[in-house]
């Protein structure tokens, strides 16, 4: 196993609606940036990623409008934050964290990305094109009726939530949405075609008012 850094336009990820970053964008980075190096054995758009003095192996990857790593050191989590400010785009972890020149200390003190062994690309190319060819075969979520922060009842227990937060590419493709009841609680739902959520409109969300006194 290990942990996933993205440089993303999106909203989030897995995310496959938003702006993109282009092929041509990145490989024009690579071509003028002395601190990567296009290894095109490895793939058209994969990059060593060099810094005297640093650990070696360190790579970068472009996929369906983003870039990728896995299991990065602190230095290329910088240089990502760098890269990610000529793109106009930000660094996102695996559970949604972005990650920013002023919080990256504070982010990995908290364990946001775990500390894993180093792992080649050798080791994760097969899995990464088994997935890329999956993922166009895989069935597509529709829109959910609703959106983050919107309020939502649960169908099956009538308890009324907030949806925190929305992958449609998840679970295969089928998506998952999760929400935060009044009571603290969070819970992730499939998506599928129905979840169960009702979208509650702005009065329902309202409690009701007392009649006023005559």
């Amino acid at each position: 196993m290990g942990y996933n850094l993205y440089i993303t336009r999106r909203t989030s990820w897995p995310d496959d609606t938003g702006p993109e970053i282009s092929a041509s964008e990145w490989l024009a980075l690579v071509d003028r940036d002395g601190e990567l190096d296009l290894q095109p054995e490895n793939g058209p758009h994969f990059a060593n990623c060099r810094r005297a003095g640093e650990p070696a192996d360190q790579w970068l990857d472009w996929s369906e409008g983003g870039l990728f790593t896995k299991n990065p050191e602190k230095w290329l989590i910088s240089k990502m934050i760098e890269l990610a400010a000529e793109l106009d785009a930000r660094v996102l972890g695996e559970e949604g964290e972005e990650y920013t020149a002023e919080n990256l200390d504070a982010l990995l003190d908290e364990g946001a990305a775990p500390p894993q062994p180093l792992v080649p690309y050798w080791v994760v190319a097969p899995f990464l094109a088994v997935r890329k060819l999956l993922r166009h075969r895989l069935p597509k979520c529709p829109p959910p009726p609703f959106r983050v922060g919107d309020r939502v009842r649960d169908r099956f227990s009538t308890l009324e939530a907030t949806v925190v937060k929305i992958q449609r590419t998840a679970e295969f493709g089928y998506g998952k949405v999760r929400i935060r009841y009044d009571h603290g609680q969070e819970h992730s739902i499939l998506f599928l075609d129905n979840t169960g959520l009702e979208p509650l409109g702005p009065q329902e969300a309202e409690e009701p008012g007392e009649p006023e006194s005559k």
